[in-house]
């Protein structure tokens, strides 16, 4: 009896089960639930005549089984919230980026050597007019430097320094003036216009002979210069503190003998270059500065006088007093 009453218990726990498994999901059919039943009724018969004590009858204070209904409960369908699927994210590049083709603007044709001439030659129409004689040198200078022989532009360069020159010379810059001839000479040795304006100016070389600088000379000594240098010279005799006695020009290949040189001793100075400025005695171009090293010494008697013959820049086979260079500033003053 004892064992009935426990398995009541589980029976109708059982029983009850199957009978709310009927509202889960998937609902147990109504002719299942029976026949799980009468299989657990036969079940107790057969346990209850082996043992008789067992009854299929329930006990008063068991709890009866349920009756299934006629149809389970069906459980609402569940609602579900869909969110969007998640866009994965780019895998991140450790490659370094290309970087953006710079744009490109129309490509400048390449003039070829003759176009480049006749352009610099065309824009030299209008600063010739215009008397801007800088700016028309300039244009020149660049035309020669492509090619040396282009059309007449070295007659075109004589004539635009000569034209600068006397724009300068109607300015009052006289010094500038001077320079710009000299330039045209520069590039055209035998240029007449530049010369004719230099004179104008006393620029350019002078006869061989023409006393620079001279002082009353009353003595009996005689000295001659020969000039070999390529460069014409002045040479100057001076006292031993430096005081010119006299200067005299000689060109270059050429000599000068002076006359009347008191007794005394003398230095010799003497200057190279070219084209001599008369106001401002002195060479404008490739100027060079020399004393004798030895100095000269006239003495005169009842019977005889002394001479000197001194040549510049001797053959080498010739015996010659040896020169030193001075500095400008040591040159004795000839103004």
């Amino acid at each position: 009896m004892k064992t009935i009453q426990i398995l009541q218990p589980i029976v109708a726990l059982l029983m009850t089960t199957l009978v709310l498994a009927g509202c889960g999901p998937t609902p147990i059919p109504v002719d299942t639930a029976a026949t799980v039943k009468a299989a657990v009724e036969t079940t107790l018969t057969a346990l209850s005549t082996a043992t008789g004590t067992l009854s299929a009858t329930p006990s008063p204070n068991s709890t009866p089984w349920p009756t299934p209904t006629s149809s389970p409960t069906t459980m609402p369908s569940p609602t579900y919230t869909l969110y969007p699927t998640p866009t994965p994210r780019a895998a991140t590049s450790t490659s370094t980026p290309t970087p953006l083709a710079t744009p490109t603007g129309t490509p400048v044709p390449t003039l070829t050597v003759e176009e480049q001439l006749e352009q610099l030659a065309q824009s030299l129409h209008k600063p010739w007019k215009d008397k801007e004689w800088e700016l028309v040198i300039r244009l020149i200078e660049q035309i020669l430097a492509i090619n040396p022989d282009y059309d007449d532009m070295t007659e075109k360069l004589c004539a635009a320094h000569v034209n600068y020159g006397v724009q300068h010379v109607e300015q009052g810059n006289l010094e500038e003036a001077k320079e710009e001839f000299i330039r045209a000479l520069d590039v055209k040795p035998d240029g007449g216009e530049a010369k004719a304006e230099l004179k104008k100016l006393g620029v350019g070389p002078l006869d061989t002979g023409t006393f620079v600088k001279d002082s009353r000379r009353n003595g009996q000594g005689q000295l001659t210069v020969r000039n070999l240098y390529s460069l014409d010279t002045v040479f100057v005799l001076t006292t031993l503190d430096n005081a010119p006695v006299t200067a005299v020009y000689v060109r270059s290949n050429d000599s000068s003998p002076v006359q009347g040189i008191p007794d005394g001793t003398y230095y010799l100075f003497y200057i190279l270059g070219e084209y001599w400025d008369s106001g401002l005695a002195r060479f404008t171009r490739n100027s060079e500065y020399y004393r004798d090293e030895d100095t000269l010494t006239f003495v005169t008697t009842s019977t005889k006088f002394t001479t000197w013959e001194v040549t510049l820049n001797p053959p080498p086979d010739e015996e010659t007093v040896p020169s030193l260079p001075v500095n400008a500033d040591q040159f004795p003053n000839l103004r």
